[in-house]
């Protein structure tokens, strides 16, 4: 089978995305594949999980539980959260991720993914199928 693109997210890092991605035939083929990887990372950090965690933060905790990189683009959030909203979180110890300034091996997609309008923070499904149209338009 021939792969294009592989899509993973969005979810949270240990406890949906690592799961799928540690089995045996996954990892394995996630390895060989010559399609391109494309991870949708988290917006909100998870008290506990991914306290103080960047978007490469995320990226590093996936490769270094697989045990090689495989990553070639990371799409991200770059919406504002509104101040109300972003006090929920608060309370919990959460913050939005956002990049550091270190080097990355992979592309980086910044784009508006959000939604807010129940007072959380919430992937907008048009949004992350757009940003990926987008990529498979760069060809």
């Amino acid at each position: 089978m021939v792969l294009t693109y592989i899509i993973i997210g969005i979810g949270s890092v240990y406890t949906s995305i690592l799961p799928n991605l540690i089995i045996d035939g996954i990892k394995e083929a996630l390895r060989t594949s010559r399609g391109k990887t494309i991870y949708y990372c988290n917006s909100m950090t998870e008290m506990g999980e991914t306290d103080g965690f960047s978007v490469q933060s995320h990226v590093n905790a996936i490769h270094r539980q697989l045990g090689y990189q495989f990553i070639d683009g990371v799409v991200y959030a770059t919406d504002t959260v509104p101040e109300e909203v972003m006090a929920r979180y608060h309370k919990e110890n959460a913050d939005q991720v956002h990049l550091d300034d270190s080097e990355v091996s992979y592309r980086l997609y910044p784009c508006s993914l959000l939604d807010f309008s129940s007072g959380m923070v919430r992937h907008d499904g048009a949004r992350v199928r757009d940003s990926f149209i987008k990529i498979l338009e760069e060809k």
